[in-house]
């Protein structure tokens, strides 16, 4: 996928809107090559290196779900050259997505560009 048609997904491990958001993301973004972009905070290092072996996904999953079903703490601070102000965020072609309930809206744009 081009930088242009790239989905970026930004998110933290202390948002549980953007664990709602993850939950969701195969069902509703699978398909458009959704590209893990977790904040660059040391508590998201990890995250980072288990995208580059292809396993981002699972890793978020599973520490979402250790945050928020059985009360891991993850520290974070967001840091984007987005414009990020909060999470679960998507950028696509430029424009800010943000909230696990805008993701159809990622979806339309996508499909809109497409033609």
């Amino acid at each position: 996928m081009s930088d242009e048609n790239r989905i970026r997904f930004y998110f933290s491990f202390r948002s549980p809107y953007a664990w709602m958001a993850t939950e969701k993301l195969e069902a509703e973004l699978g398909d458009l090559d959704v590209e893990i972009e977790p904040d660059w905070s040391l508590s998201h290092a990890a995250c980072a290196a288990a995208t580059a072996e292809g396993k981002g996904l699972a890793f978020a999953l599973e520490v979402f779900r250790k945050r928020w079903s059985e009360g891991a703490n993850a520290w974070d601070r967001a840091v984007s050259e987005d414009g990020i102000f909060g999470v679960p965020s998507f950028i696509y072609r430029g424009k800010l997505y943000w909230g696990q309930d805008r993701m159809h809206f990622v979806r339309e744009a996508v499909q809109h560009a497409a033609g």
